[in-house]
């Protein structure tokens, strides 16, 4: 009996230890923390959360590098890192019992937000009239997100933001064009592309431009089906577009033939445009390109204007001091052309370096280095009469050439 009651007493006293030694585990102090991102970029914030154990009852949270840097919350939340780098965390915890501190060394990194913004550059400004130009730019990274707005800002000093004056060019990568209007006439600009994306707005190179002394004689604007814009020039006693056309339909309202490839291009004896290489970029610059048998139709031009005869460019050279000349007086002076030299477009034509398609269709040619117009009449079957000017010389060269070729059209007014 004696050793029974032994037995129960040992059992009942390691019972008894072994509670003791639980309850005493259960409130051992141990500082413990985690935070809901520890990889993140320039001028975030991190929310952080305690697990520490031994039921504390105070906290001293140390940041390194970050604002606030210190804290006595729970769980303290929006500290903000506004410097690169790796950065420490510390959380001291506190009871009746004492205290324990953890360190987490390098716990929170802070990436540099420019990695993550577009990276582009500014394209140079051309067409500079009194009160308008074009410029553009090339997004060539978008970063680390799209692209939700795109175009050209300006103002008359350096630097200039989206909170000067601006175009909006849609979203996406790639060049773009920018139109930029309501300028004042002898005046300088200084212009920088921009990009958005959800991190912010970066900015491409500074250019800058001189607008024209005055206007030009003009006889106001005409719109085509499409609702495409021109601009006009007086010259001598004509009255010419200062754009290429762009319209996709006669002016009946019909659709013209597009999107003809290769050898199709070459076979069809019907109407037909298409644009430089397809890119849409050159579309909204040069205009479009047509064959001479959707120049043949008199149906090209909006009402009270015509596609020009040979013996009206010829009208043009000869006021312009005859076709030896006429070419400069009438190339644009920017970066549409391979070279400007002997251009100074004083007739104010503004022929751009819009190239031409080639009769096979397979190809196109000549962009920057010539500008290629259709006359409305023919020269025999299988040709028709226009003009064209080049980059290295100051010659408007007139004669005839193969109907398929596709060419510029410029628009005279009735």
């Amino acid at each position: 009996m004696k050793s029974i009651a032994l037995f129960f007493a040992s059992f009942i006293v390691l019972v008894l230890n072994s509670c003791t030694s639980n309850s005493n585990n259960q409130n051992v102090l141990t500082s413990d923390f985690n935070a809901n991102q520890t990889n993140i970029n320039v001028g975030d914030s991190v929310n952080f959360t305690d697990l520490s154990t031994g039921s504390p009852t105070s906290w001293l949270w140390t940041f390194s590098n970050a604002t606030p840097s210190t804290s006595t919350l729970q769980n303290p939340a929006n500290i903000k890192y506004s410097d690169t780098g790796a950065f420490n965390v510390t959380l001291k915890v506190t009871n009746a019992s004492g205290n324990n501190t953890t360190t987490k060394t390098a716990y929170i990194v802070v990436n540099s937000i420019l990695n993550q913004l577009p990276t582009l550059s500014t394209s140079t400004v051309i067409s500079i009239t009194n009160n308008t130009a074009k410029s553009g730019g090339n997004i060539t990274n978008p970063g680390s997100s799209s692209i939700t707005q795109k175009g050209v800002c300006w103002s008359t000093g350096h630097n200039p933001t989206t909170t000067n004056s601006k175009t909006t060019d849609g979203t996406g990568t790639g060049t773009f064009i920018s139109n930029l209007t309501g300028l004042s006439s002898n005046t300088t600009y200084y212009i920088r592309a921009y990009a958005t994306n959800i991190y912010g707005t970066t900015y491409g190179n500074e250019l800058s431009f001189t607008t024209t002394s005055g206007g030009l004689p003009n006889c106001g604007t005409v719109t085509d089906i499409d609702g495409n814009v021109y601009r006009t020039v007086t010259i001598g006693t004509q009255c010419w577009m200062l754009d290429n056309l762009k319209t996709t339909r006669y002016n009946d309202g019909t659709t013209i033939l597009t999107n003809l490839a290769g050898t199709d291009w070459q076979n069809n004896y019907t109407g037909a445009c298409a644009y430089y290489n397809m890119d849409t970029a050159n579309l909204r610059l040069f205009g479009r390109v047509y064959n001479w048998y959707a120049v043949s139709t008199g149906k090209l031009a909006p009402a009270g204007w015509h596609v020009p005869t040979l013996a009206e460019w010829t009208t043009l050279a000869t006021y312009l001091g005859g076709v030896s000349v006429a070419g400069g007086k009438m190339r644009s002076v920017d970066a549409s052309w391979y070279s400007t030299a002997g251009a100074d477009n004083s007739s104010g034509f503004t022929a751009l370096g819009a190239g031409h398609r080639l009769t096979y269709g397979t190809a196109y040619s000549d962009l920057t280095i010539r500008a290629f117009f259709w006359a409305i009449d023919a020269a025999n079957a299988g040709n028709g009469n226009f003009g064209y000017v080049s980059y290295n010389n100051t010659i408007l060269n007139l004669g005839a050439t193969d109907k398929h070729f596709g060419m510029s059209i410029r628009c005279i007014k009735n």
